[in-house]
């Protein structure tokens, strides 16, 4: 089952909203950790956002549909080991 993807639909407020939020953090940490040892810390969060914004719109790409079919099998594989 082939899907477009579009972009448009996405909710960009929200998506606004967590990088609002999560720049603020930044600033905490960066704020928090200034003429300590551990300085410098604030850019690996910002690489932790990054990375999670880009597994964020990978997943968007998911046809979640296609996977409503399988979802038995879902549910064996977290209720069971």
């Amino acid at each position: 089952m082939a899907r477009y993807v579009s972009y448009r639909d996405f909710d960009w407020i929200l998506l606004g909203f967590v990088l609002v939020i999560c720049g603020m953090g930044v600033m905490e940490i960066h704020s928090a950790t200034t003429h300590t040892k551990f300085a410098g810390a604030h850019v690996r969060q910002v690489y932790w956002v990054m990375a999670g914004v880009g597994a964020m719109f990978m997943m968007s790409l998911v046809n979640y549909q296609a996977l409503l079919d399988q979802i038995h099998w879902f549910y064996i594989a977290g209720v069971g080991p």
